[in-house]
C-alpha cells in the first residue's frame, strides 16, 4: 500500500485496506519520524512481519487509527509490528488481527521505547504468544497508559512493560481486572 524509507510525511485521513507484501502488509516505514493520524488499516496481509503495517527504527507518532482484521501468518505484529526507534501510539484500536506473535502488535527494542496510551487492544489471536501485545524478553520499554487490553488468545500479551496507570487487562470480561 505505501512505502515510506528516510523520510517524514504526515499521513492524514487514509484506508490501507486489502493490501500484501513480505512486510508491512499495508504500509512499511524504515527511518521515517511521520505523523500519521485517523487512518484505517484493514484486511492486510504480511507474510511476515506487520500486518497492517510495520515501523522500523524510527519515532513514528501515530494518532487515532485503527488496525482490524490483518494477519501476519509467519511472523510478529498482526496489526503492527515496532521495530526499535521511539515510536508513539495513541487513541488506537487493534482488533481482530492475527499473526504467530503479537496478533494485536508487537514492539522489539534495543533499549528504545515506545510510548502507548488509550489503546483498545481486543480480539487479537497469536498462533504462538502474545495474542494482544508482544514485547521482547527482557524489554519493559513499553510505556502502557490509559488502555484495555482484553479478549486476546491466548494471553493478554507476552513480555514485561511499564504500567503508568489506568490500564485493563482480561482474559474474557472487563469485570477481570488484572493491572
Amino acid at each position: 500500500g505505501l512505502f515510506v524509507k528516510d523520510a517524514s510525511p504526515t499521513i492524514e485521513a487514509c484506508r490501507f485496506i486489502d493490501n500484501r507484501a513480505g512486510f508491512g502488509g499495508g504500509a512499511y516505514f524504515l527511518r521515517s519520524e511521520s505523523v500519521i493520524r485517523d487512518c484505517l488499516f484493514h484486511d492486510n496481509l504480511a507474510n511476515t512481519d506487520g500486518g497492517g503495517a510495520q515501523f522500523f527504527d524510527g519515532a513514528v507518532s501515530i494518532e487515532d487509527f485503527m488496525f482490524t482484521l490483518n494477519k501476519a501468518p509467519q511472523g510478529h505484529g498482526g496489526g503492527a509490528h515496532f521495530v526499535i526507534g521511539l515510536p508513539t501510539v495513541t487513541d488506537c484500536t487493534f482488533s481482530n488481527n492475527n499473526a504467530t506473535v503479537g496478533g494485536g502488535f508487537s514492539f522489539f527494542t534495543n533499549g528504545s521505547a515506545m510510548a502507548a496510551t488509550g489503546l483498545a487492544v481486543n480480539s487479537n489471536i497469536a498462533s504462538g504468544t502474545g495474542g494482544g501485545i508482544w514485547l521482547n524478553v527482557g524489554a519493559d520499554q513499553l510505556l502502557l497508559s490509559g488502555s484495555e487490553v482484553c479478549s486476546n488468545f491466548p494471553n493478554p500479551r507476552s513480555g514485561d512493560y511499564t504500567a503508568l496507570g489506568n490500564n485493563l487487562f482480561c482474559t474474557g470480561c472487563p469485570a477481570h481486572l488484572t493491572n
